[in-house]
């Protein structure tokens, strides 16, 4: 990652289409579903295990993840534990140039200890 950022990133925000708290039907924990938008999900309460077709990412408290618009994907958790998220869903010009440089594996890195 450079230490220069690219103006695409402030020219062009991003465009929130969803934001708040949710407690996750256990339907999105069964079935893959495509991302309809760029997703953030930050795990306030509870563990989940984010599935794509080539990943599997655990999840608990304080974690955070990323889903790109369109991915298939699942989030699989206990629903007897259920799963409290802040969710935010958005769309933005700049997403394909920031996920080149940003991925989930840049987020875990930040987590640190966990």
């Amino acid at each position: 990652m450079s230490d220069t950022l690219d103006p695409i990133f402030t020219q062009h925000l991003p465009e929130v289409r969803m934001f708040g708290r949710m407690v996750f039907d256990p339907i999105w924990a069964e079935r893959m579903h495509p991302a309809a938008g760029h997703e953030v999900l930050h795990v306030v309460r509870g563990r989940m295990e984010l599935v794509t077709a080539d990943r599997r990412r655990r999840l608990g408290p304080g974690d955070t993840a990323l889903v790109r618009a369109g991915t298939p994907h699942r989030d699989a958790f206990d629903a007897h534990e259920g799963l409290d998220i802040l969710y935010c869903a958005f769309d933005w010009p700049a997403a394909p140039r920031y996920f080149e440089q940003v991925s989930n594996d840049t987020i875990a890195a930040l987590d640190g200890d966990r």
